[in-house]
């Protein structure tokens, strides 16, 4: 179980619709120019938490997580402000199955609602400045292979497909190659 309560003021996010923003590396920064930005001053809040369990047998394992997320302020763009609140629940299911010593099978869905409410002056022209028009749902389907045998170096092969409720259904399929190394215990001792 995880929360975190932030107040931002001057949060950038690069405008939808408004032209190539160009490469960054980092949050684009409302204290030095508003030019293609979307800036939120408010409250973000998030909430999560996760659970797991095993098999007797150990072969089986369950994990199930959710979360939301919700914000209130202001966002502002060149166009103009809007008062903004915002809710993002979502929530995820995977199911590992422990094929051999060294193989592993996992299925996973996930599934993310947000809804977004603007009003006051120039509401319309920030929704569509901070992509917020028509904003969908989208759940993800994803199985995926593991393979443990080069310890502490495990691979997984994962493949997936994304759906949106935009008009028409948008579909895509991904694929993607995984390596995760996981350390021996670094810290000795009674923490």
């Amino acid at each position: 179980l995880a929360s975190v309560w932030l107040r931002p003021e001057g949060r950038g996010a690069a405008a939808q619709g408004q032209g190539a923003f160009g490469h960054s590396h980092g949050v684009p920064d409302c204290r030095i120019s508003m030019q293609q930005r979307v800036c939120f001053d408010g409250d973000s809040r998030l909430l999560a938490a996760s659970l797991s369990g095993d098999s007797d047998d150990g072969r089986w394992q369950l994990q199930l997580g959710a979360l939301w997320r919700h914000e209130s302020g202001l966002l502002r763009t060149t166009d103009g402000r809007a008062s903004y609140r915002g809710d993002t629940p979502g929530a995820w299911a995977q199911l590992g199955w422990q094929a051999t010593p060294d193989w592993r099978l996992a299925a996973r869905l996930e599934g993310l609602q947000p809804r977004q409410e603007l009003s006051g002056p120039g509401a319309v022209l920030v929704a569509r400045s901070a992509g917020f028009i028509n904003v969908p749902s989208r759940q993800r389907v994803a199985l995926a292979v593991g393979f443990g045998g080069l310890a502490p170096l495990s691979l997984w092969l994962e493949a997936g497909q994304e759906r949106s409720d935009a008009p028409g259904e948008v579909r895509s399929a991904y694929a993607l190659l995984r390596a995760l190394w996981q350390a021996p215990r670094w810290l000795q001792g009674g923490l």
